[in-house]
């Protein structure tokens, strides 16, 4: 939510403001901010170290049914969430210098 505030104030104030189902166009603004914002955490920071040895890389995220909900005074957004990885380009052979 906090990053929500910082980034995208007014998309996220039309988004509580209206239903928090996922075919909400005013929830679908969100998306992109949230899919970055993923790739910022501390996890994918972690997953990132993990999976360099192993010539892979994180290569972004996918979400699917995007949506929040309000309990207890508190919004919680939720998602399923896919984290792409690809392979990492190793350089090519260096060339021999004339």
């Amino acid at each position: 939510m906090a990053s929500f505030k910082k980034v995208v104030p007014r998309k996220l104030d039309a988004a509580l403001k209206s239903a928090g189902n996922l075919h909400n166009p005013r929830i679908n603004a969100l998306r992109p901010h949230f899919e970055e914002a993923m790739l910022g955490t501390s996890f994918a920071s972690r997953l990132s170290q993990k999976l360099t040895p192993l010539g892979i890389k994180l290569g972004g995220v996918e979400i699917e049914k995007f949506y929040f909900e309000r309990a207890n005074g508190e919004v919680c957004f939720h998602a399923f969430v896919w984290l792409k990885v690809v392979p990492v380009k190793s350089p090519g052979p260096s060339k021999p210098s004339p």
